[in-house]
């Protein structure tokens, strides 16, 4: 499994990837919107986790399209 965290708390995003790490998953950690799209984009993830507030600087047609990448099949 493939997990992407997106938050701009940074501790606690470093402290996510990590349990996910231990428990033998791959995570990538980014910490804000911009960075968080630019992974979903060319990453294949299963789960990405958002914290709405890093988004503040991705318009809501990016936000949908990180769906749209990860999963395009989560919008229907």
């Amino acid at each position: 499994m493939k997990v992407l965290v997106v938050d701009d708390e940074v501790k606690l995003a470093d402290a996510l990837g990590e349990l996910f790490r231990r428990n033998k998953v791959i995570a990538d950690v980014v910490y804000d919107g911009e960075d968080g799209y630019f992974y979903a984009k060319k990453g294949d993830y299963d789960v990405v986790i958002l914290d709405v507030m890093s988004l503040v600087l991705v318009d809501q047609v990016k936000n949908t399209s990180i769906v749209m990448v990860v999963k395009p099949d989560m919008l229907s």
